[in-house]
């Protein structure tokens, strides 16, 4: 059941940062719904949750796997949120720096392509933006850090484009 609700979960997740905001927006649901929370309001909604956009991510839960959340009761509920909680400290993510903001569709693609070319189902990314990179991007993942950007092939071609250069002035 655990490993059930970790790959519903998972299953279009592709970041870390969406990981988390989804597990916790989900944990907030299912305690409403099985424990009939006391931190709820009179008119019935959810507690503040910092920066969640609970629309957009109620809107996920809403697409959750109807059969796996009817399982879900007041014996199972702690050790289903364990099991995410140790995915989260488990997790080595990969690391993609781009230098523009990814947005949802883009991170789907990548996230997509990624889990298809490593053969890992479960991978779980994070995106961060460096707009030195000029363009392309770099990756880094346990503590190797690989750069494809713009800026590195300048950087490793630095002489042949100076000597292009001369040979364009000379002219």
């Amino acid at each position: 059941m655990e490993q059930q609700f970790l790959n519903e979960i998972l299953k279009d997740t592709f970041t870390l940062e969406s990981f988390k905001k989804r597990a916790r927006v989900l944990k907030l649901i299912l305690e409403k719904k099985i424990f009939k929370s006391e931190d709820q309001s009179e008119d019935g909604q959810l507690p503040e949750t910092g920066k969640i956009s609970l629309n957009e991510e109620e809107q996920w839960a809403s697409n959750f796997d109807e059969k796996i959340l009817g399982q879900v009761n007041a014996d199972n509920f702690r050790e289903l949120f364990k099991v995410t909680d140790q995915f989260i400290s488990d997790t080595t993510s990969l690391t993609i720096y781009f230098v523009f903001t990814a947005d949802e569709t883009q991170i789907k693609e990548i996230g997509e392509w990624l889990r298809r070319s490593l053969n890992n189902p479960n991978l779980i990314f994070d995106v961060k933006v460096d707009a030195g990179l000029i363009g392309g991007c770099a990756i880094a993942y346990k503590g190797v850090y690989k750069d494809y950007s713009l800026k590195a092939k300048i950087s490793q071609n630095k002489e042949k484009l100076m000597e292009e250069f001369r040979k364009y002035l000379k002219n």
